[in-house]
């Protein structure tokens, strides 16, 4: 006789390990689509299918704003808050900001504004060459070429955000100068943190 639970198999139940998803699926993680979108950056092709960078895919974005920001731990610096604040707040004001930038003049179709959400998901997959700049930074002694190193990252992280909003929302088009600037403003913010 067996004890008053019975056994698993008495109850219905059988467990399989195998049947089980990996913890990546089971919190909807895509890391195809996350890899995608690295290398659309790496390769400097997210100009050509902006549509794919513009999609909310916050797993991918947060390794690299926190990968960023462990780089930085391994210099002796602890930028994981200040890092994870800066980008949510500045999400907000540019997301606000390009909302209103892509107000229409005319009846013309009017895209979907970009959301706070969706802009910290582009401006994090975009921070991945200041990621590297903070890598480099781990081997580089300060200098003039630290600092060169610096202002190709800020300018190729900028550029990509702003291909990448201005693709999301081409009523921005015109006024892509505007765009730029704000961009290159917050990546500045973060290529002085990981300089000094």
């Amino acid at each position: 006789m067996v004890g008053a639970r019975g056994s698993s198999s008495q109850m219905g139940y059988s467990y399989h390990p195998e049947d089980e998803e990996s913890l990546i699926q089971e919190l909807g993680i895509d890391l195809g689509g996350v890899t995608k979108r690295v290398m659309l950056i790496l390769t400097l092709q997210a100009w050509q299918n902006p549509q794919v960078m513009a999609d909310a895919d916050i797993a991918g974005a947060l390794a690299v704003i926190l990968g960023t920001a462990a780089l930085h731990l391994l210099v002796g610096k602890f930028h994981f808050g200040v890092l994870l604040g800066w980008s949510v707040l500045v999400s907000m004001g540019l997301s606000w900001m390009f909302s209103l930038l892509s107000q229409p003049d005319s009846a013309g179709p009017v895209s979907d504004p970009v959301g706070a959400f969706r802009m910290l998901c582009m401006m994090g997959y975009c921070q991945i060459p200041m990621a590297g700049l903070a890598a480099l930074s781990l081997v580089l002694q300060a200098g003039p070429l630290r600092v060169a190193l610096a202002a190709l990252a800020v300018a190729w992280s900028s550029f990509t955000l702003a291909t990448v909003l201005v693709g999301a929302m081409p009523e921005l088009r015109p006024s892509r100068s505007l765009v730029i600037i704000p961009c290159a403003l917050f990546y500045l913010m973060v290529g002085v943190l990981t300089l000094y």
